[in-house]
């Protein structure tokens, strides 16, 4: 396949990727996404307590969808194996019978290579992770 007609990977944009506030920290980052949501009508649930751990950030949307979300703010390779984890982890634990749907995304806030993107959005997809990232090509 050639560079031309090669499919890119799309990006989750359910919120702005650069939020208005300054992001420097992972608390930061749930914040500004929490609130922005919120005035989209979602309940929010941050630190949302399982059985076996506790996502960063549980939303239901007005629709009944659940959104599982982990933050990151760096795509180390130790931390996406953990985020990976963690997600595939906390959604086992939800009843998906009381929601429309349940979506598992993993919100890096730093900038990203291309490359590492795209390696991190296909492993993501493998295991029907959403991956909500920019790359620095994107940035500039």
């Amino acid at each position: 396949m050639d560079e031309k007609n090669e499919k890119k990977p799309k990006i989750v944009s359910l919120i702005p990727i650069f939020p208005p506030l300054p992001i420097r920290t992972e608390a930061d980052a749930i914040e500004s996404f929490a609130r922005y949501h919120r005035r989209a009508g979602y309940r929010i649930l941050k630190q949302a307590k399982l059985q076996f751990g506790t996502v960063d950030l549980a939303m239901i949307s007005p629709q009944n969808e659940l959104f599982l979300v982990e933050f990151k703010m760096s795509a180390g390779a130790n931390e996406i194996a953990h985020a990976l984890g963690q997600i595939l982890l906390y959604r086992e634990q939800v009843n998906t019978t009381k929601f429309v749907k349940v979506h598992s995304i993993i919100r890096i806030v730093n900038l990203l290579p291309k490359k590492i993107y795209k390696f991190l959005y296909n492993v993501c997809s493998k295991y029907g992770v959403e991956l909500m990232a920019s790359t620095e090509e994107e940035a500039t």
